[in-house]
């Protein structure tokens, strides 16, 4: 059974038929004082967790070369570990669950991409 299989099986289970679970990025506007005020508010408000994170980030994907990707204004790592995921300002760090979409990627990913607002 693939993993294609298990997602129409849970679909079918939970009587979800129209949420897309792909692995998707959210849509960016390209509203440019929208863009100046996030990244000035997460950059001066939110400063020390942004360095915090952003040298966590340097770490895992220059260093240990952990897979990571963009996720709207967010950067997510791919970490081999057992917890969930954790939010440190523009950065994410989450579980690595395998390239292919599933459910709780997609769901932890968009609650800590949350945390980013």
């Amino acid at each position: 059974m693939t993993n294609n299989d298990i997602l129409i099986r849970l679909r079918y289970a939970l009587d979800i038929k129209n949420v897309d679970i792909s692995v998707t990025q959210p849509k960016a506007k390209g509203n440019v004082f929208k863009d100046f005020l996030f990244y000035l508010i997460q950059w001066t408000w939110g400063l020390p967790v942004n360095v915090v994170g952003g040298i966590a980030y340097l770490i895992c994907t220059k260093v240990l070369k952990y897979r990571h990707q963009k996720f709207g204004y967010a950067n997510i790592v791919y970490m081999p570990w057992n917890a969930g995921g954790l939010s440190m300002g523009l950065f994410i760090f989450m579980k690595d669950r395998g390239e292919e979409p599933n459910p709780w990627s997609y769901n932890t990913r968009i609650h800590e991409y949350g945390h980013t607002w």
